[in-house]
């Protein structure tokens, strides 16, 4: 990514009414809770995320999630008019992202829901029984780090980094 900027697509609208700031650090704290980000990769394809672990139990609210770029938009779930999935795609056992397209062309990008974390386990001893490396790397490990770290940067300096 070369740019990571704070971002709240409605700041402008809840601001007057709740009188909120742009910006809020928290220094006694050892994780930010709530934030948004744009991040501009190179290819000037964005990602839009938003997220919140600061609501309290039983609270939801909304969340963003999409990768946007000149042929069109990723969506995640969550993000998408559940109204708009075909019958044919059974919910219960298919995740389902949209990809939307010029001229109104939409594509749903479905997969068989799983135990994901339990596949990554059975990757991971895979791995080393066969002494391979794995799919995901420490290196990609560091880099979602440093994505991270920039969108921190980005909120204490006001300014894209």
């Amino acid at each position: 990514p070369s740019t990571a900027e704070p971002s709240s697509p409605d700041f402008n609208i809840a601001n007057p009414t709740s009188n909120a700031s742009t910006m809020n650090f928290k220094r006694d704290v050892s994780a930010i809770d709530t934030g948004s980000a744009i991040i501009e990769y190179e290819s000037k394809d964005e990602q839009i995320i938003s997220w919140s672990w600061g609501l309290p139990e039983g609270a939801s609210g909304g969340q963003l999630t999409d990768v946007i770029g000149p042929k069109g938009a990723l969506l995640f779930p969550g993000c998408f008019d559940e109204k708009e999935i075909p019958q044919s795609i059974n919910q219960e056992k298919d995740g389902l992202f949209l990809l939307s397209l010029k001229e109104g062309e939409k594509e749903w990008i479905k997969w068989e829901k799983n135990d994901m974390f339990f596949d990554e386990l059975l990757h991971f001893i895979d791995c080393i029984r066969k002494d391979r490396e794995p799919c995901v790397i420490g290196e990609d490990g560091k880099e979602a780090l440093e994505v991270g770290l920039a969108i921190l940067k980005s909120g204490e300096l006001g300014s894209a980094v």
